[in-house]
C-alpha cells in the first residue's frame, strides 16, 4: 500500500539484517510499496544501509527516548529487532507510535522479538519451583500472559519483563503490538553485516579453541528451532497482513511463536563433535559437559542465571 512507512531497528545486526533483506526482496505489493527506514549508529553502516536505497536514522542509545519517541512517530509500523532486552526503549518506540495515532487518527503497530527464554525452566537454579516448562501454546493466551507474570514474579528476567511492557504500554496507548518469539535460530543470515546467530556458532568458536567439543550441564535440555530465513518470513507474513487489512492478532492474544523442530542439548554437542573430528579440526568426539559457572567463565558471561536460560534450559 503506498504512503506506509516502516522503522526497522535491529537492521545491522543477524534478525535484523535477515528481516530487512526479506522485506527488500518481497513480492507482496502491499510491502513493496512502502517505504522503509533503519535505526543505526554509526557511519560506516549507516553508509552501507545508505548505499541500499534506504533512509537511515542515527540515535545515539536504547535511553535516547525523545529520539525514539520523534522517529517512531514518523512511521505506522515500528520493527524492533536490535533488543528484547531493553523495556524503556520498547516503551519509547511504542509511545511514538501512538503520537502518530494520535495526531492523524490511523492505526499503527508495532512488531517485537523475543525469545523462548521466557519460558524456559530452570534445571539447576531451581529459580522456578514446581515449574517444568511444560508446553505452553499460542492459540492460549490467557496461559502464555499468565506464564509470563508467574516467572516474572518469581524471579525477573529482562525479556520477560520487556515482553510484559509491551504489552502494558500497548495497551495503555492503544497501539497494536505483536511480540514475535524466536526459539534458537540456525543458518546464514541475510542482511548485510551480520552472518551467524549465537549459541551454537559461539560453542563451535570454544570447541575449536579448546579442540573439543562442551556443552553445559547433563544435555538434557530441549530447545525448539528454526531456520532464520523461515523466522524472517513470520515478519514478513505479519506486515503484509497488516498493511492488507486482514486480521492479525495483537495485544494479549498477539504474542506468536515460531518454530519447525526441536533438539536436545547433547545432540547438537555430538553431532558437531562428530563433524569436527571427521573434518580433522577436533581432536575427540567425546564432549565434556561444564557447570554453569565454569561455562560462564568460557563464554565471559557473569549472570549464571541467562547462562542456564540460553545454554541448558528447557
Amino acid at each position: 500500500m503506498a504512503g506506509k512507512k516502516i522503522l526497522l531497528t535491529g537492521a545491522t545486526g543477524y534478525i535484523g539484517g535477515t528481516v530487512l533483506s526479506t522485506l527488500l526482496n518481497s513480492e507482496a505489493e502491499s510491502i513493496t510499496g512502502a517505504a522503509i527506514s533503519v535505526l543505526v549508529r554509526g557511519e560506516h553502516q549507516a553508509g552501507v544501509l545508505k548505499d541500499k536505497g534506504l533512509t537511515t536514522i542515527d540515535f545515539k542509545g536504547f535511553g535516547d527516548d525523545d529520539a525514539l519517541r520523534e522517529a517512531a512517530s514518523e512511521h505506522d509500523v515500528v520493527i524492533n529487532t536490535a533488543s528484547g532486552f531493553e523495556d524503556g526503549f520498547a516503551a519509547s518506540l511504542i509511545r511514538g507510535l501512538a503520537e502518530r495515532k494520535n495526531a492523524l487518527g490511523v492505526d499503527v503497530h508495532y512488531i517485537h522479538t523475543s525469545g523462548t527464554t521466557n519460558y524456559a525452566n530452570s534445571p539447576t537454579l531451581n529459580l522456578y519451583p514446581g515449574y517444568n516448562a511444560d508446553l505452553v501454546s499460542d492459540k492460549a493466551t490467557a496461559q502464555v500472559v499468565s506464564t509470563l507474570r508467574h516467572l516474572n514474579e518469581q524471579t525477573p528476567y529482562a525479556q520477560r519483563t520487556t515482553d510484559l511492557a509491551v504489552l502494558s504500554v500497548g495497551k495503555e496507548t492503544g497501539v497494536r503490538t505483536h511480540i514475535i518469539t524466536m526459539p534458537m535460530l540456525f543458518g546464514f543470515g541475510t542482511g548485510f553485516f551480520r552472518k551467524l546467530t549465537g549459541q551454537l556458532p559461539i560453542l563451535m568458536g570454544e570447541a575449536l579453541r579448546e579442540k573439543q567439543m562442551w556443552i553445559v550441564g547433563d544435555g538434557t535440555g530441549v530447545k525448539q528451532h528454526v531456520h532464520i530465513e523461515d523466522g524472517a518470513a513470520v515478519y514478513e507474513l505479519v506486515l503484509r497482513r497488516v498493511f492488507e487489512g486482514l486480521e492479525v492478532p495483537s495485544g494479549e492474544e498477539g504474542v506468536i511463536f515460531v518454530e519447525n523442530g526441536e533438539h536436545r542439548w547433547n545432540e547438537a554437542g555430538e553431532a558437531i563433535a562428530e563433524v569436527g573430528r571427521r573434518l580433522g579440526v577436533l581432536d575427540t568426539e567425546q564432549v565434556r559437559r561444564l557447570s554453569l559457572e565454569e561455562a560462564g567463565k568460557a563464554l565471559g558471561i557473569e549472570d549464571i542465571n541467562y547462562v542456564e536460560a540460553a545454554y541448558a534450559s528447557t
